[in-house]
């Protein structure tokens, strides 16, 4: 976070809150990946003075696209179709 707030102008999209005492332009804490899409909508389609954009952290960004890809697969979880089958369709 430390590293990435010295980046060129930017604006945090947080999966995790994990900031601290950092002041740094961000979107509220995202705990579904409609959140996430959201917020990248949101730059894709407004007018903003950002030049970055830190996805804080991928890991947590992670669990939010499996949920996703179950939610709309209708899995149980995220290894339910078979062995890497779900993950694959998740980066889908």
């Amino acid at each position: 976070s430390t590293f990435a707030a010295d980046a060129d102008r930017p604006v945090f999209l947080m999966t995790e809150d994990g900031l601290g005492k950092l002041q740094v332009p961000h979107f509220p804490l995202a705990t579904s990946y409609a959140e996430v899409a959201e917020a990248l909508d949101a730059l894709l389609n407004e007018d903003h003075d950002f030049g970055t954009v830190v996805v804080d952290s991928v890991d947590w960004l992670e669990p939010l696209i499996w949920t996703e890809a179950c939610k709309r697969n209708g899995w149980a979880s995220i290894e339910a179709p078979g062995f890497g089958k779900g993950y694959a369709e998740a980066l889908t």
